[in-house]
């Protein structure tokens, strides 16, 4: 990774900001980036159109703290709470029913895909396994099926 990624807020399902984190805190071990500059790195990587909400949280106070690390988790906790809250998480929610396996998409991928949008939705610990299983067998019937599903239609 040569470069940080960065984070608009455009689509929840594309560009998670968990996913963001992920990245950027890796980016950040790579380069052995410390603590002090994570909080200035970080508002330099909000785009349009997270940024404005994002600039007007910074002006209210909603990213002071303590110390550097204080501000750069203050931060990413308001980064998280605003885009992947209810409505991320139901519109995430809603596209696992669609999900199907891709073409080139091997099932043990597809099933990794499918586990990382149950988590991202926001189910509870407890019903995940359920729903990835759920799924995973919904999507199999999809993209295969049996004589008498076409029977049906």
């Amino acid at each position: 990774m040569t470069t940080p990624p960065t984070f608009s807020g455009y689509d929840p399902l594309r560009e998670p900001i968990r996913t963001f984190f992920e990245d950027l805190e890796t980016f950040f071990a790579i380069k052995g980036i410390a603590a002090a500059r994570r909080p200035e790195i970080l508002d330099t990587l909000i785009r349009d159109p997270a940024k404005e909400a994002y600039d007007a949280a910074a002006a209210a106070g909603a990213h002071d703290g303590a110390d550097a690390a204080a501000e750069y988790l203050a931060r990413k906790n308001w980064l998280i709470a605003r885009f992947h809250g209810d409505d991320e998480q139901r519109i995430m929610r809603n596209a696992i029913r669609e999900m199907a396996q891709g073409i080139s998409e091997s099932p043990r991928q597809y099933y990794g895909r499918v586990v990382t949008a149950v988590r991202q939705g926001g189910y509870p610990e407890a019903a995940r396994p359920v729903l990835v299983e759920s799924a995973f067998i919904q999507a199999f019937t999809k993209s295969y099926p049996t004589t008498s599903n076409r029977c049906l239609t």
